[in-house]
């Protein structure tokens, strides 16, 4: 199943580097000012 992981560039904790525990296409999305609810913080962006 195709994953797009969503980090938070105001976030400490990210997501780098776990493309490899993924077999299907793997896609990974910084955004810049978020933190940790994206939803929340960055609605448009979704």
């Amino acid at each position: 199943m195709p994953t797009t992981v969503l980090d938070g560039a105001s976030l400490g904790a990210t997501s780098e580097g776990n493309e490899q525990y993924f077999s299907s296409p793997y896609a990974r999305r910084v955004l810049p000012g978020v933190g940790y609810y994206v939803p929340r913080e960055a609605p448009a962006l979704l």
